[in-house]
């Protein structure tokens, strides 16, 4: 959803659009003037990044049909409905069909016209952030996945807060870390130390921790780095065979 620039004014009494576009752009709202449903198609297609104030009832068509037009055309138009005292049932039929809000026209509507399109502004503006939010972690998701599937060893991100693992590695996978997943140990509801979803000393966001270990019958060459308070990256390699050619040479060394 992009930043609303124009309120198209959508209503056929020429003297009422015109008031309404002036009490608007008086509180410093941008505004264009629609005295119908295809004037006001034209519009939104010319300039997307527009909000509709739209009147249900035009002399070409209903303010239902406008949508119906434009949705034809665009995956999101946003609008904000405008009908007479007693059609209710109408506003909610329209909220149902994607209006951010409705506009009973009773007397003295306009006066409180700038403060509802603030309101509804603002709505705009908070969903559009959430929008970004999620878009962001999910690049940010995306991103840690393919990087850690590029790695020969296995890699994790987890929260050291919930132990829940954010995302691994095919190799990782295939010892049994699976992303969305507790680690292993605590789903198992295990009350022995694991050796993997913490580190034995609490790390400051930036620093690292490297520790060699066995478990699961290997030895691990680990490395433990906090991201920030809920991302915990491991890396650990499987060494067993390095670990059992040191143990075979500190046996020899003592045979000789």
């Amino acid at each position: 959803m992009s930043n609303v620039s124009t309120i198209i004014v959508t209503e056929d009494d020429v003297s009422l659009n015109n008031l309404m576009q002036k009490i608007l752009q008086r509180e410093g709202f941008k505004t264009e003037g629609a005295l119908s449903g295809a004037a006001a198609i034209d519009k939104f297609s010319d300039c997307q990044d527009s909000l509709l104030l739209l009147d249900y009832s035009l002399p070409d068509m209903t303010g239902k049909e406008v949508i119906e037009e434009l949705s034809k055309k665009n995956s999101h138009v946003p609008f904000v409905l405008v009908t007479g005292a007693g059609n209710e049932n109408v506003a909610v039929d329209m909220m149902k069909r994607g209006a951010i809000d409705y506009i009973i026209k009773d007397d003295g509507f306009v006066e409180y016209l700038p403060d509802k399109i603030r309101s509804i502004m603002s709505t705009i503006n908070w969903e559009k952030s959430v929008q970004q939010a999620e878009e962001t972690l999910q690049q940010k998701a995306s991103f840690n996945q393919l990087l850690l599937e590029g790695m020969p060893y296995i890699a994790v991100l987890m929260n050291p807060l919930t132990n829940e693992i954010l995302a691994s590695n095919a190799a990782a996978y295939r010892a049994g870390v699976v992303s969305g997943n507790k680690c292993i140990c605590c789903s198992n509801n295990s009350d022995s130390p694991c050796p993997w979803c913490a580190p034995p000393v609490k790390l400051e966001n930036g620093s690292e921790y490297k520790l060699i270990f066995e478990a699961d019958k290997k030895i691990w060459d680990a490395i433990w780095m906090a991201i920030d308070d809920d991302m915990l990256m491991l890396y650990a390699s499987d060494v067993t065979d390095r670990g059992e050619m040191l143990r075979e040479f500190i046996s020899n060394k003592k045979d000789l």
